[in-house]
């Protein structure tokens, strides 16, 4: 957990960096930075909502019948950190921007 806290930290930091005001991460003046930002955010608030459902809904009660809806979690949190890295990457390259 510390090492989830210590990303989420300098990713906040990192979008700071780039971005150094955060009414402009949620405005359209933000333009592709904050597009991005705001897509990072988005994947990170999934992320956690499907981490903590497994957490506490699906682990708790895990037994050879639940063992799938577990498998859809990870797909889950495996896919959302594919985009993830892609999003990141789109700081650098500026796809389509």
């Amino acid at each position: 957990m510390p090492a989830l806290a210590v990303q989420v930290i300098t990713g906040l930091w990192l979008a700071w960096l780039k971005l150094p005001s955060l009414t402009l991460w949620f405005s359209a003046q933000g333009g592709p930075v904050a597009q991005l930002i705001q897509l990072k955010l988005a994947l990170l608030a999934l992320t956690a909502l499907v981490a903590a459902h497994a957490r506490f809904r699906v682990i708790p009660r895990l037994s050879p019948a639940t063992l799938p809806l577990m498998g859809w979690h990870i797909l889950a949190v495996t896919l959302l950190s594919v985009l993830f890295v892609v999003v990141g990457l789109s700081f650098r390259v500026r796809w389509g921007v």
